[in-house]
């Protein structure tokens, strides 16, 4: 444990000009008279660390100085490489494969054949089913993103509206199964998240523009002006596979007859209603009201299509 609170000390007191023995006591829950012999094992190391004196003082590190290879193990180095992997299996990156090439550097020849064997984690961020043709989207976004450069597509909306939209293309996003691009939309003059399922036609228009300053972690609703909905649904035990797989078991309470219960918030809107009814009679909406009324009108028209075959 010490040996790995040494580590973390440098690795901070690199990322940070000053900490002071009060911030790294509280970080790592340990006195300050911990901390002050710790910062004299790395100074005997023939670490650089300086110590500041007055209101604002605290420990620093010699501008300059930088962390011999050695201090990333072969397995640490193994696991930034999988990582940057994952990532490559999405984004057709020249540049995030040489990162990997220099990474793969860091670490001793008698140690690379035995790493190669025994990869234990592989991270491929492909949502499941997605096609050759959402793949060079990503790809042409994300050269736009770099670029500058207006993109311009065919959309339909979740009401089933399909109209061209041109874009100021921002950041690509993964949320959940699905890829989105994030961008100011020339249509409507206001930040967008488009989902790329949805894009047809795409092209990258050679205008440029000026990046704006909003990001997406700014915008408190990036899904729009919809409304919250929060429903209280109750499964039935032969769906539990499948609503474990989605919702974990962490959120469900489970009856004595092995029942589901679990309270969940969406934006209320089509893809809720498919959702909900995709589970058949395997679910029961229980609140709120409005909704099960819906649903029910929705299951009667399926209803009545079918029961005149």
């Amino acid at each position: 444990m010490k040996l790995y609170r040494l580590l973390s000390i440098v690795i901070l007191l690199l990322n940070r000009e000053r900490v002071s023995a009060a911030e790294f006591a509280e970080y790592f829950e340990v006195s300050q008279r911990t901390i002050y012999r710790d910062i004299e094992t790395i100074c005997q190391a023939g670490i650089p660390i300086i110590a500041y004196q007055g209101v604002n003082g605290g420990f620093g590190i010699m501008d300059n100085y930088v962390l011999d290879k050695y201090l990333l193990t072969p397995g640490e180095i193994s696991s930034i490489v999988t990582a940057l992997k994952g990532v490559t299996a999405t984004l057709e990156d020249q540049h995030l494969m040489d990162v990997i090439e220099k990474i793969l550097a860091l670490i001793p020849d008698k140690d690379k054949e035995k790493l190669q064997n025994q990869e234990h984690i592989i991270l491929d961020f492909h949502p499941w089913g997605t096609s050759k043709a959402e793949r060079n989207k990503v790809n042409q976004l994300k050269r736009a993103i770099e670029s500058i450069q207006i993109a311009s597509f065919s959309y339909t909306n979740a009401q089933g509206i399909n109209l061209n939209r041109q874009v100021e293309p921002m950041v690509l996003v993964l949320r959940g199964y699905s890829w989105y691009l994030f961008g100011y939309c020339l249509l409507k003059n206001d930040y967008r998240l488009f989902k790329l399922s949805r894009m047809k036609n795409l092209q990258i228009e050679k205008t440029r523009f000026q990046r704006r300053e909003k990001s997406y972690d700014e915008i408190p609703d990036s899904w729009g002006s919809r409304k919250d909905i929060s429903m209280l649904l109750r499964f039935h035990p032969r769906a539990r596979v499948r609503v474990e797989d989605y919702f974990g078991t962490e959120a469900l309470h489970y009856d004595e007859e092995g029942y589901m219960t679990i309270r969940v918030t969406y934006p209320e809107d089509e893809w809720v209603y498919s959702f909900v009814l995709g589970f058949g009679s395997d679910v029961e909406v229980l609140e709120p009201q409005h909704l099960r009324d819906l649903l029910r009108d929705r299951a009667k028209q399926i209803w009545d299509m079918y029961r005149s075959g």
